[in-house]
């Protein structure tokens, strides 16, 4: 079995969620129009969404509602449309 030399999360070329950068992984609604516009850009759709059990997966901490940002990319990219060049 061949073994892998781990890389310190300091030496990748993005922000992980163990990064300094990116140590916060709970976002706010607010946060999330915020960070991924191309999602909604309106707090009101998101709560929208909760109330009919539909959009990304959200985690309630009391009363108040928070969104892991991989749980919002899973969302964002879950239906690819096949292209002509994907095929080959």
């Amino acid at each position: 079995m061949e073994q892998r030399a781990l890389t310190p999360p300091e030496a990748t070329p993005y922000p992980t969620p163990t990064t300094k950068a990116n140590f916060r992984v709970a976002l706010t609604p607010k946060e999330v129009t915020g960070r991924y516009p191309e999602l909604t850009e309106s707090e009101g759709v998101l709560a929208n969404w909760r109330n009919r059990k539909i959009g990304p997966r959200y985690y309630k901490i009391g009363r108040k509602v928070v969104y892991r940002p991989e749980d919002i990319e899973a969302f964002l990219f879950q239906n690819p449309v096949q292209t002509i060049d994907s095929v080959r």
